[in-house]
């Protein structure tokens, strides 16, 4: 069985974050820039569009979500090897 392991595969910014650090316009238009990238880049390589469900770590959803994913994983794991 392969162990599961919590990985950091997605890169969030909190949009009352950007607002609240204060970045300049420029800053902003960079960071839209680099998003507009990469959705080309996955739309190109005929990956569907993505979309994320964040659920931050003082929520109360936030470890029974996480047990349900490694649970999931597992059990793909156990029936691919099966």
């Amino acid at each position: 069985m392969t162990e599961f392991s919590r990985e950091p595969r997605y890169v969030v910014f909190k949009a009352a974050d950007l607002q609240a650090v204060g970045l300049t316009e420029a800053e902003l238009d960079l960071l839209k820039a680099l998003n507009a990238k990469i959705d080309r880049y996955r739309q190109d390589a005929g990956k569907s569009y993505l979309e994320c469900v964040v659920v931050e770590q003082d929520w109360p959803e936030y470890e029974p979500t996480l047990r349900a994913i490694e649970q999931r994983v597992r059990a793909e794991s156990n029936s691919a090897s099966a």
